[in-house]
């Protein structure tokens, strides 16, 4: 390719000419497509519309003059958090599995878990966009996660190790 070519440019020649990066984002689509009409928010219940996460945990924990929490203390959830927590994480996972990162993280947020959220975000493949430069002139920028292999690989390192008993 030529060495002037837009960057995007590059990056779609490259795929159309490459029968294996071809064939692995066919099989992506076809992947995220099969997923696609059962990834729902599985819960509807108006507990995951909430400003504040785990209510039923920091009342408990404030009962005991704890003001605080984080999830990596040891500390169970209680009551309906356990619950609440279980289905969030199934319907991310399903939307993930849809391709869908955008749902997830909105249905993060939406359950008070905006970190949770900013994780999935770590999910934005790199690309290129159009924008207008202060001349006027479009220029291209590079979007999305830079660092997507080293997230991928945290990812895959967690999926690996122990589960933690739900």
């Amino acid at each position: 390719s030529d060495v002037s070519s837009p960057p995007f440019s590059v990056v779609s020649s490259t795929i159309a000419s490459s029968p294996s990066s071809s064939r692995r984002l066919a099989i992506l689509t076809w992947l995220e497509s099969c997923a696609a009409p059962d990834a729902t928010y599985t819960s509807p219940t108006a507990s995951y519309k909430r400003s504040l996460m785990w209510p039923d945990t920091l009342s408990s924990l404030a009962s005991k003059n704890l003001l605080t929490y984080h999830p990596d203390t040891g500390v169970r959830l209680v009551g309906t958090d356990q619950l609440d927590e279980a289905e969030l994480l199934k319907s991310c996972l399903s939307f993930v599995r849809a391709g869908r990162y955008r749902d997830a993280q909105d249905l993060c947020v939406s359950a008070g878990q905006a970190w949770r959220a900013a994780t999935l975000a770590g999910a934005d493949l790199p690309r290129y966009t159009a924008r207008e430069g202060p001349d006027g002139d479009a220029t291209e920028e590079i979007v999305g996660n830079p660092d997507l292999a080293l997230w991928r690989g945290a990812c895959w390192s967690l999926g690996r190790a122990k589960a933690v008993e739900a």
